[in-house]
């Protein structure tokens, strides 16, 4: 009888798991993931940083912290992962850094931890878990984990490949935003061995302006004492009742704006406002017109001076413009 039993139940059992089976497999057709919710995109740099551990690699851990607006990665090697090894190395990063707002990691046992629950509400991190056994929630340092570690195990697990691992990152623009994680983080690219290839901007303008200074003539030079004849911006010289040269004496003098007394008062000249004064000009004759196409001296030191002739006056082309007439205002008059 009991062996009749025990039969009975094995094919009871059978059937049962054959029935289940069957409505699980009907049911799994019907399974979907969940649609991916994207994690909001942070305002500012170092706002949200998503921190993991990887490795073991050839038996080594490394500390992987990103920031998930710039994308900025921050790679050490531990020596252990207990809960206070993970803080200090934490606060190193920090004191360089800052302190984030929100901080993202998985449920280890490290992050799970009284110590560092302490830790992260003494800074005033809010700390985010994601869902257990689901990478992809923390997937801004599971992406850099695996990048890490492709590049450990075809390049070697010294420190001169990891920094030059994060060297190259940091400085690439990165697929999501289109920008290098330095320009983000810190407002500026890193300077790199590439950089050396194209001359700096600086350079470059300096350069420029060289060669624009070698294509130009020599600035005329004046020294305090010198008799020149200066530009005259009065009303009378602008409107053609008197010369438009006047003759001064240079007061100060520098490398392109001078200084000059004019008898009437001190005038600041630029050096294109300037003429060496002929030698035999004298004081009195400060009304004298220099001519039209006067020209600067050349690089020899000669100048074409403007010349006094009542003749080249009598035939002086007329004015373009007639002068202002100045009429009186209209004023209100109230009785």
């Amino acid at each position: 009888m009991a062996q009749v039993h025990a039969v009975s139940t094995d094919n009871d059992i059978s059937d049962l798991h054959e029935r289940f089976a069957a409505v699980f497999e009907d049911r799994l057709g019907e399974y979907q993931h969940a649609p991916v919710q994207p994690w909001p995109f942070p305002t500012e740099p170092w706002e949200r940083l998503h921190i993991d551990f990887a490795g073991p690699v050839d038996g080594r851990t490394y500390l992987v912290l990103v920031d998930a607006h710039s994308k900025w990665p921050e790679v050490h090697r531990m020596r252990s992962t207990t809960a206070t090894a993970t803080i200090s190395c934490l606060r190193e990063i920090f004191a360089r850094l800052g302190l984030p707002r929100t901080l993202v990691s998985d449920n280890g046992p490290q992050f799970a931890s009284a110590e560092f629950a302490e830790f992260v509400s003494s800074n005033g991190i809010r700390h985010i878990f994601s869902a257990p056994f689901h990478p992809a929630t923390n997937g801004q340092a599971e992406r850099f984990v695996h990048v890490l570690k492709r590049h450990l195990i075809k390049c070697g697990h010294s420190d001169e490949q990891l920094q030059r691992l994060l060297m190259a990152y940091r400085n690439t623009p990165h697929s999501v935003s289109g920008t290098t994680p330095s320009q983000l983080l810190i407002g500026r690219q890193l300077h790199s061995r590439l950089d050396l290839l194209t001359p700096s901007l600086t350079s470059a303008m300096q350069q420029r302006q060289q060669h624009q200074l070698q294509q130009q003539r020599p600035a005329r030079q004046f020294q305090p004492g010198d008799r020149v004849l200066y530009r005259d911006f009065s009303t009378a010289a602008r409107a053609g009742e008197s010369s438009r040269w006047a003759e001064g004496v240079i007061v100060n003098a520098g490398t392109r704006n001078c200084t000059v007394d004019s008898g009437r008062g001190v005038q600041a000249r630029h050096a294109d406002q300037l003429l060496a004064a002929p030698a035999g000009l004298a004081e009195s004759s400060s009304s004298t017109t220099p001519a039209e196409d006067c020209a600067a001296p050349d690089a020899g030191g000669t100048s074409a001076l403007p010349q006094a002739d009542s003749a080249d006056s009598a035939n002086e082309a007329p004015r373009r413009y007639p002068n202002r007439v100045r009429a009186p205002p209209d004023r209100l008059m109230l009785q």
